[in-house]
Parts: structure tokens; C-alpha cells; sequence
């Protein structure tokens, strides 16, 4: 074996018991093996590849190259494999020439699958989103590592799992949509009146609610008449789909033996015209202290001592378009509550 690399000139001569031949030279030019390597040895291939359909694979260290399977002479190829593949190359110089192999292994397709137990949820409310088709998985924003979560979105959010079998991915989005949080918006008349005596609960901006006890619904105000103390749940919704509740107390009194009874009053106190713009009047055959008026906010928008007075004028040209609520009281503080339109 001649090394390293070089020429050689080789001189030979036959000697036997009787003679020795004639002196023979040859001239070797010994040559060197090819450098050989190949970029990206041994990879894992997914298929379908989610970024690229192809691998390039490209050996270097020789001027003259052949690969197999595919009797492709370039240096450098693209390769898309479906099945576990060998690939040598053969890399020549001169008349030297040596080979290297690299595998690729390709993995088994797989898909994810992504399922929300609710897609859309009121405000405040959860939803579990489960993940399945994978070993691990990782979900932006929030967590990493399992196959479900709970999650509490307060606005509409994507949610993307990355799901992974060994080193193939699969990616999947779910949106929930989530409805704004509301708040109710009631009004009452009054929350203290005599056992029996009207209230108006008014909804302003929500139009559909319920009131417990009585189940009062579909109309507003509702009308509710206490005979003792009591707790109102009011059951409001934005949507007809999310709910809330608001607690309401309203102390009713026993006014059987002190001062006016509400009934009494409504006999006695006449208040119009109903619906007015301009000009609104007020008779009364009792004697009261004071008088307000209320906008459906509850704000006062008018105040009077009347002092005993039996019938008075109040000017409402200026005033919004809308619901009001005329409030009388007499010396004893007791109340009488009516409403008004203005158009």
C-alpha cells in the first residue's frame, strides 16, 4: 500500500536459481480520497412538512457527484421523501472516489383537533378547551404541557394550540367570543313606603328583567305593592342570553295610625296635563311641605317649599323629552309618588 498520496516510481526484477531477469520500472501516480461530507445528516422529516415539502441535502469535498436513489449528478438536491429513505452520494477525484449515506426518517402524518365546551360566554364565565391528536402540547396565550384548559376570557380571544408527536408539529385556533360585561340600570320610586303602597321599578337603559317575588316581567316600570319588608331580586339581561341579578330592599311601613294613607292621597291629588310640554299643574286638598321632581336617573331636577299649598304651576319648557317623577311630602315626611310625561 502506497501513502501518502504521490508518485511512485516502482522498479522490478524476477530472480531465479539460475538468472536474474532484466530490471522493469513503472511510474504510480497515487491519487487522494474525496474529503466527502453531507450538510443536514440524518434528519426527521414530517409529512406533510407544515413550512417546506422538500429537504435540500448538498455534499461537498469532491468535483464530481452521484446520488442515489434519483442518478442526480449535482452536489446539491432537493428531496421529498414519504417513507423512511437512505440516500448515498458518490463523490469523485480524479479517478479516486468514495461515498457517504444519510437518512431521512420520515414520521407518520397527524392532525390536532380543538373543542371548546362554549364558544361564546357571558362575562365571568369559564369554558374548557380540550385538545386532542397529540403527545404535548403548547397553548398561546396561557399554558403549555396539557391537552385542556379552563380558561376565563374577558374579551374575544383566539387561543392556538401547537400539538407535537415526537418532533412533527400541528397547529389549531379556536376563537371564544365573549359578551360584554352590563350593568343594570334600575330606578324605584321609592324604597320605603306604607304596607301596601305602589313602587315603580323602572329599568333605564335595560328594557328586559324580572322581579322576584311575583315573577313581574315584560313590562316596565313593574309595579310591586310590599305589605311587609322585602327583598327584591331583579333579573336583568343585556342579550337574552347573559344574566344578572341585583338585590333590592324595600322597607314597607305600618302607617294604619300615623299621618296619611297612601290611597288617601292618590284620592286627593290630581296632577295634569299627562302627557304635557309646556305647563304642568298640581291640585291637592291636603296640605303638604315640599315637592320634587325626579328624571328617570333619579336626579332632581325641580324642588319646592310649598308650604300648605293647594295648587301649584310648574314651568316645563325647558325639560327633556322623557319619564319623570313628581314626589309630595307632608309634615310627618310621608310621600306620595306619581309619574309624569313630558313630550
Amino acid at each position: 500500500m502506497l501513502n501518502p498520496p504521490g508518485i511512485y516510481t516502482v522498479s522490478l526484477v524476477a530472480i531465479t536459481p539460475q538468472a536474474a531477469s532484466c530490471i522493469t520500472t513503472l511510474t504510480l501516480n497515487v491519487g487522494s480520497l474525496p474529503l466527502l461530507s453531507i450538510n443536514n445528516p440524518n434528519q426527521l422529516f414530517c409529512y406533510p412538512n407544515p413550512n417546506s415539502y422538500s429537504i435540500s441535502l448538498t455534499a461537498s469535498g469532491a468535483s464530481a457527484y452521484k446520488w442515489m436513489p434519483g442518478n442526480n449528478s449535482n452536489a446539491g438536491i432537493l428531496v421529498s421523501p414519504t417513507v423512511t429513505t437512505i440516500y448515498t452520494v458518490t463523490g469523485a477525484n480524479s479517478t479516486c472516489s468514495t461515498s457517504a449515506v444519510t437518512t431521512i426518517s420520515v414520521a407518520a402524518n397527524f392532525s390536532i383537533a380543538v373543542v371548546a365546551s362554549n364558544t361564546f360566554v357571558c362575562f365571568g364565565d369559564n369554558t374548557t378547551i380540550s385538545v386532542l391528536g397529540a403527545s404535548s402540547y403548547v397553548l398561546l396565550p396561557n399554558i403549555a404541557g396539557t391537552g385542556s384548559a379552563l380558561l376565563t376570557p374577558t374579551v374575544n380571544t383566539t387561543y392556538t394550540f401547537t400539538g407535537a408527536n415526537g418532533y412533527c408539529r400541528d397547529t389549531k385556533s379556536i376563537s371564544i367570543f365573549v359578551n360584554p360585561d352590563f350593568y343594570p340600570d334600575m330606578l324605584l320610586s321609592t324604597d320605603s313606603v306604607c304596607a301596601g303602597q305602589v313602587i315603580d321599578i323602572m329599568g333605564l337603559s335595560t328594557i328586559n328583567f324580572t322581579v322576584n317575588p311575583g315573577n313581574i316581567s315584560g313590562v316596565n316600570p313593574a309595579i310591586v305593592s310590599p305589605l311587609a319588608n322585602t327583598i327584591y331580586t331583579i333579573t336583568t339581561s343585556n342579550n337574552g342570553t347573559c344574566f344578572k341579578d341585583t338585590v333590592i330592599a324595600v322597607a314597607a311601613k305600618d302607617c294604619s295610625d300615623v299621618g296619611i294613607r297612601q290611597h288617601e292621597l292618590k284620592e286627593v291629588v290630581l296632577i295634569y296635563p299627562i302627557p304635557t310640554s309646556t305647563r304642568l299643574l298640581i291640585e291637592t286638598q291636603l296640605s303638604f311641605e315640599t315637592l320634587e321632581v325626579l328624571n328617570i336617573l333619579g336626579s332632581k331636577v325641580y324642588a319646592q317649599q310649598i308650604n300648605g299649598l293647594k295648587k301649584i304651576a310648574i314651568d316645563i319648557e325647558q325639560w327633556a323629552k322623557g319619564v319623570y317623577f313628581v314626589k309630595l311630602y307632608n309634615d310627618l315626611n310621608h310621600e306620595l309618588v306619581k309619574k309624569i310625561v313630558v313630550e
